[in-house]
């Protein structure tokens, strides 16, 4: 009888962490939707910046999927480790002067850090800086009034090292519970 009551102790114990680990850790630090603006041309300053700050662990890969509306033209996004990002202008964002700089946006052809207008942008990476946060940057820039609202939505995968960790402890049990009922 101790038994089972082990198995279900370590069973919810598993499911208890694995649950943890499906809640991506998201503090806004902008709003998730704001009005187009206006630039000089298709070189100019992005305004409008808005910033989230996320946590990924050391060694673990997150996945961020950018979805422009479908009026917004240029979209231009970076991801920094720590709390630093330099938005001062276009080119500095996207040079590699921002020494932290993880990742740049997908390309549209014209420009090579942007995205077209509703194209979502989907990019990973894995965490091999240390255990601090990061910085997701969004902007947009247009060539004319009216370009309309800007969305964006942030999505996380399940690590997976948790994901591996639950397959196996399910399987472990699994295996337990067939060997019990040959002995």
């Amino acid at each position: 009888m101790q038994s089972k009551s082990l198995i279900l102790a370590v069973a919810l114990a598993c499911a208890g962490t694995a649950a943890q680990a499906a809640v991506p850790d998201y503090m806004p630090l902008g709003s998730g939707t704001y009005l187009g603006s206006v630039g000089a041309d298709t070189h100019g300053t992005p305004a409008n910046w808005s910033f989230w700050r996320f946590n990924v662990d050391f060694l673990d890969t997150a996945t961020l999927t950018v979805t422009p509306g479908p009026t917004d033209f240029d979209v231009v996004f970076g991801v920094w480790y720590g709390l630093e990002s330099d938005t001062a202008n276009y080119f500095d964002l996207f040079s590699g002067a921002a020494a932290s700089s993880v990742f740049v946006g997908l390309g549209d052809g014209t420009d090579p850090w942007t995205v077209g207008p509703g194209v979502p942008a989907t990019f990973s990476f894995t965490n091999t800086y240390g255990n601090d946060d990061f910085v997701l940057a969004i902007a947009d820039y247009t060539d004319e009034l009216g370009s309309g609202m800007m969305t964006y939505t942030l999505t996380a995968t399940v690590p997976e090292a948790e994901t591996w960790g639950l397959m196996l402890a399910g399987l472990g049990l699994v295996g337990l519970a067939a060997r019990r009922r040959r002995a």
